[in-house]
């Protein structure tokens, strides 16, 4: 109503401010959401959740290798928000031509890494922290989703560098089974296009 009646750049600037102030608030309640313990799991295939992930959150076909089968014991809705979040990040940070590479680690993990320039070691330590971020347009809240929803499943997260300089992300603690899930228990929409390795 105000803007109706003067033009001034001070309403454009309380605008800005309550546009933030509702994104703030909007995550701060997923944040909380998200970290409510899992108290009821389900059998979700690996493959099918990070493909459907991926197309969610890219157009780019070919950006994804995906190492490894396997069923992946948890909340389905906060594994896709977990893995949306992780490829969101290698995205806002690598550049849209990121190449990202997630699978298997040992008998209880798995991973997401990328090719991008990597996450100095400084940062590390709050990287997870809510509104903590390196990009100007990021609220800093997509990270701090993920380490909830780890921290709901009674997992562990931890940052490192792969080989060549990339950020990974190695999640461990669990329950992985080498089998895939049924079709009707993912789920997760059936969808195959990844590159297999």
């Amino acid at each position: 109503m105000a803007k109706t009646d003067c033009d001034s750049a001070y309403l454009t600037e309380a605008t800005d401010g309550l546009n933030r102030m509702g994104a703030i608030i909007n995550n701060t309640l997923e944040l909380a959401k998200q970290g409510q313990t899992v108290v009821s799991s389900e059998p979700v295939d690996f493959r099918r959740l990070v493909t459907d992930c991926w197309h969610m959150t890219t157009t780019d076909e070919d950006g994804l290798t995906i190492h490894g089968e396997a069923t992946i014991c948890g909340d389905p809705d906060r594994l896709r928000r977990l893995f949306e979040n992780l490829f969101r990040n290698c995205i806002d940070h690598a550049g849209a031509d990121v190449a990202v590479t997630t699978g298997l680690v040992g008998d209880d993990g798995l991973y997401v890494e990328d090719d991008g320039p990597g996450i100095p070691v400084a940062c590390r330590d709050v990287l997870f922290d809510p509104g903590y971020s390196t990009s100007d347009s990021g609220a800093g809240f997509g990270l701090a989703i993920v380490s909830e929803i780890v921290d709901a499943h009674g997992w562990t997260i931890h940052v490192t560098d792969t080989d060549h300089g990339g950020a990974r992300f190695e999640l461990t603690g669990i329950e992985l089974r080498t089998e895939s899930a049924e079709d009707d228990t993912t789920g997760i929409s059936p969808q195959i296009n990844y590159h297999e390795a």
